[in-house]
């Protein structure tokens, strides 16, 4: 899928063979004959609803203050501050329009951005996985666990599983972070180490169906809040959407403490927005 939407802009430099309309101005029941499944699906939910597509409420200032985003049959109508956004270099009534992930943290929260040159900027994009085998959905193939520290044991022993990777795993609780942190150095990048934090003054988990998942906030570089911005060192966490269906997010490494309660704002938006 987003091999597809990243190539998405150039099907605005031509016209489809036998076709006088451009692919801006495509009606959604084009795409409802993509061989892309995630796409097709989309569309086809799209126009059994009779909904217009997109549909947004914007006020007199231009802003949007409330969108329809679909993915598969599900529906979420959602506030025009959620940090998703349309790809404008998309066709107009695409499906999958709005799979962006973009904005900031502290306006998200609604709290003040933090000093330093490095801003609390979110950055992501929506995935899709229902061109794979069901097994290989992200819910399916992420672990599940009973307990925080379940789920600390178990990527311990991951790490620690991976001798040609990492070494020196640890361990700690860092209380500055209010997180358990399992640290590593990186085998092929001498000096560099990277983490996985699990917050310890709530819980970060998702239940989706019977499953509960227990979430580590992964960091391409530990957590040094004073160390210069590398583009690589960022964090990651997902949220599941709909079967197949899921965002990931990124923040800079310096910005880990917003991660969790970015995570909980988002979760908690689209549990509201849900339709059905």
């Amino acid at each position: 899928m987003l091999k597809c939407l990243r190539h998405v802009a150039a099907m605005t430099l031509f016209v489809l063979a036998g076709c006088s309309d451009k692919p801006s101005n495509l009606p959604v029941s084009h795409w409802r004959q993509d061989p892309d499944a995630c796409i097709s699906r989309t569309a086809a939910a799209i126009e059994a609803s009779g909904r217009p597509w997109p549909n947004e409420v914007v006020d007199s200032s231009h802003r949007v203050r409330q969108f329809d985003f679909w993915i598969g049959e599900q529906l979420y109508v959602l506030p025009g501050e959620t940090p998703l956004r349309a790809d404008h270099f998309a066709p107009l009534h695409h499906p999958l329009r709005y799979w962006v992930v973009t904005g900031s943290a502290s306006a998200l929260l609604g709290v003040a951005p933090p000093a330093g040159p490095v801003g609390p900027t979110l950055f992501g994009q929506v995935n899709c996985d229902l061109s794979k085998p069901t097994a290989e959905w992200k819910e399916r193939r992420e672990p599940a666990f009973a307990s925080r520290d379940e789920a600390v044991d178990y990527y311990r022993e991951q790490m620690l599983a991976r001798p040609d990777a990492l070494s020196d795993v640890e361990v700690r609780r860092r209380e500055d972070l209010k997180m358990i942190e399992l640290r590593a150095r990186d085998v092929r990048n001498p000096g560099e180490s990277v983490g996985l934090y699990f917050p310890f003054d709530r819980e970060l988990k998702q239940t989706i169906g019977a499953k509960t998942f227990y979430k580590p906030i992964r960091c391409r570089a530990a957590h040094e809040a004073q160390a210069p911005m590398k583009l690589y060192a960022t964090c990651v966490l997902w949220i599941s959407l709909a079967p197949g269906f899921w965002i990931e997010f990124e923040m800079y490494q310096q910005m880990l403490p917003y991660m969790a309660p970015v995570h909980d704002k988002l979760l908690a938006t689209l549990v509201r927005a849900r339709t059905n």
